[in-house]
């Protein structure tokens, strides 16, 4: 089904508790998050088709003030949790209020202000089968991405990235969730990009803003550190996606795909299971 985000932020507002059920079934809800340029738009485009017209799709990020003033009556007190914000406070609301009445919701969001946030968001969804899957890749990737284009600014991905992902300890093994990213490329390729000296304006801008990004993901202050660390994102997911060169959206989405009809066949899966650290979906049941 597809449907404008305004239209289906109304939608989704107009439910209440008192209205009577539309379906038997609690709906499903997915959180598909990831740094913007992470290539998790573009999966999603390709996934839902495949979920079918069961599912809707709510991208929260491109949600403006005015959506949600037009949708929300923001006058109504609500508790707001720490960490979560009064504009994803109401989101949960509503989205708990529609699938309590049978709608299954893809919820595409980065969620990178604070580290807890997505625990929060899904504490807030609590009672419903909640699945968190992660869209993530290298940020020599995003690089590239955002350098292509013109329409996008550099520090913001970059500074979600830092928000989301930390390097591990030294000696730590390599798991599926994390990846090996060498410290001088990170400076040379990533720090000194010419786009992120025209963004601020000035290289005292780029230095310091780079400094901050290194802080941030623990990778220290000298080049020769650290010939090789591994950043590891700092949540827990249901399933991670590399999305990673020689891969595609396409084969991605299919991965998704199976994984969640392997949960609605099976039952849920608790978030966070160490089996679930994997880009290959699990076997569906014979």
């Amino acid at each position: 089904m597809k449907i404008s985000k305004k239209i289906l932020i109304v939608f989704l507002a107009s439910f209440s508790i008192a209205s009577s059920g539309l379906f038997a079934e609690k709906g499903r809800i997915v959180i598909i998050t990831g740094t913007s340029s992470s290539g998790k738009s573009t999966i999603i485009r390709k996934l839902m088709p495949k979920l079918g017209a069961e599912w809707l799709r709510l991208a929260i990020d491109d949600l403006s003030e005015e959506d949600l003033e037009e949708a929300f009556d923001t006058e109504t007190p609500m508790p707001i949790p720490n960490g979560l914000g009064e504009e994803n406070t109401l989101i949960c609301e509503q989205i708990k209020n529609a699938a309590s009445h049978g709608i299954n919701i893809v919820c595409d969001t980065v969620l990178d202000e604070d580290e807890d946030k997505l625990a929060t968001f899904v504490r807030q969804l609590s009672g419903f089968e909640c699945t968190t899957i992660l869209i993530q890749c290298s940020l020599e990737d995003i690089v590239q991405r955002v350098t292509s284009r013109k329409d996008r600014p550099l520090a913001s991905p970059l500074k979600q990235f830092s928000q989301m992902y930390i390097s591990s300890p030294v000696g730590s093994p390599k798991t599926p969730s994390s990846f090996s990213v060498s410290l001088q490329d990170v400076r040379n390729g990533v720090c000194d990009s010419p786009k992120l000296t025209k963004e601020f304006g000035s290289e005292r801008g780029r230095e310091q803003f780079a400094a901050g990004l290194l802080t941030d993901l623990q990778l220290g202050e000298s080049p020769g550190q650290h010939t090789q660390v591994l950043l590891s994102p700092k949540q827990e997911y249901d399933l991670i996606i590399n999305n990673v060169e020689g891969t595609t959206p396409e084969q991605h989405a299919r991965t998704i795909h199976t994984f969640i009809t392997n949960q609605m066949t099976r039952g849920f899966i608790p978030i966070a299971s160490p089996s679930l650290y994997t880009q290959e979906a699990p076997a569906a049941p014979q």
